[in-house]
């Protein structure tokens, strides 16, 4: 028997108990990791905190984009965009954030602790800032030359949907003679 059981052959019995004890105890926790979330519901409420992240991040989008539309646009055309006009554009849009999700932020946050409340709003408007810019720096979205489009006569344009954002991708397919109808 001793013949058998070499050092090796002991070395190798022993790494499959091991794994055999591992994979046991990690099918365990899975089960009571289920059971559990079964019982309390757990995913429900985890669903519930990403639909309202979500909706946090979508009004957030929403106010960034309203504020450079009617105030940031027209002061950048102007050369009057300074770091006063800046801070006053971010109030602008965090008042407008607030009004909108107060409740939402608290109970997504689970606190009513109002410095929690802004830090997560600040955060989140100066991010979504940061990507609009980003986005028009890039020309993540190229501009349109109308010109161009008029030579090549477009016959008409497909709008995507890009899954995560409210961005729209356009592409132009130009016209075929057979297309023209007067």
């Amino acid at each position: 028997m001793k013949e058998v059981l070499t050092p090796e052959v002991v070395s190798q019995i022993i790494k499959l108990i091991a794994a055999l004890a591992i994979a046991v105890f990690s099918f365990a926790v899975r089960k009571a990791a289920k059971s559990f979330a079964k019982k309390y519901d757990v995913s429900a409420e985890f669903e519930e905190m990403n639909n309202l992240e979500d909706y946090i991040k979508r009004v957030v989008f929403s106010c960034v984009q309203s504020t450079n539309q009617t105030f940031v646009d027209s002061l950048k055309k102007n050369g009057k965009f300074d770091s006063e006009k800046q801070q006053e554009a971010f109030e602008l849009t965090y008042n407008a954030v607030y009004t909108i999700v107060e409740g939402s932020v608290k109970t997504l946050l689970m606190t009513d602790d109002l410095k929690a409340v802004q830090t997560y709003l600040t955060t989140l408007i100066e991010e979504t800032v940061k990507m609009c810019k980003e986005t028009i720096e890039n020309n993540v979205v190229p501009p349109i030359n109308i010109a161009s489009l008029m030579d090549s006569q477009p016959t008409f344009t497909t709008v995507d949907t890009v899954p995560t954002t409210d961005v729209y991708e356009f592409s132009v397919e130009p016209m075929n003679e057979e297309d023209i109808t007067d």
